[in-house]
């Protein structure tokens, strides 16, 4: 199903990070934040954000 999600483009990119983890692995925000070339706190920032999480 596709989602219509309204965000900043960071936000964006975060949340399509978290769709890329695999079912049976986890990523710190720390982890995200380096593949993404940001920080944690951004990061968590943008979950935050997201009410479809």
């Amino acid at each position: 199903m596709p989602l219509n999600l309204a965000g900043t483009h960071f936000q964006l990119c975060v949340w399509q990070a978290l769709k890329n983890i695999p079912f049976d692995q986890l990523r710190t925000y720390g982890q995200v934040a380096r593949e993404l070339g940001s920080s944690p706190r951004a990061v968590g920032n943008a979950c935050r954000a997201n009410q479809a999480l």
